[in-house]
């Protein structure tokens, strides 16, 4: 990629959401997978990662959520420890979303830096390296789950 190019383009940095309430459990008081909050552990653990995060990147411009409550909650953390940017839920980083409807929001969100909290943190950041241009790079991904 040219230097002119990389200096103009979007970069992401992709999140996995924290650790959030256990599935099965979850399921059997009836709160649907939606709204599976993070665990005292999972917050504590972002926001020590997010802190590092911060050491690592600064500031982001924007921060994008999949609109799970655990995506959000995480994304809430790290917006807070990044310079408090605007957060955004973004419909496309709901598990199954279209990566290439994710990219177009991308490339339109007149932002250098994001961050993107989701779901699948190594599988969102493959597929949308592969799919990646002169608009839109990819940082890398971080995680707090062991």
């Amino acid at each position: 990629m040219h230097p002119s190019a990389r200096a103009r383009a979007v970069q992401l940095l992709v999140i996995r959401h924290a650790i959030a309430e256990d599935r099965s459990q979850a399921s059997m008081l009836g709160l649907p997978d939606d709204q599976r909050r993070l665990t005292p552990k999972g917050r504590s653990r972002m926001r020590r990662g997010a802190r590092g995060i911060a050491r690592l990147v600064g500031h982001v411009d924007l921060a994008a959520t999949s609109p799970l409550v655990r995506a959000v909650e995480t994304t809430r953390i790290v917006a807070a420890a990044c310079g408090d940017p605007p957060i955004v839920e973004v419909a496309s980083l709901r598990p199954g979303g279209d990566r290439d409807e994710f990219l177009q929001w991308a490339r339109t969100s007149g932002k250098r830096s994001v961050a993107v909290v989701g779901h699948e943190a190594r599988v969102v950041e493959a597929q949308v390296a592969r799919a990646a241009d002169d608009e839109v790079v990819v940082g890398g991904h971080v995680t707090s789950n062991p």
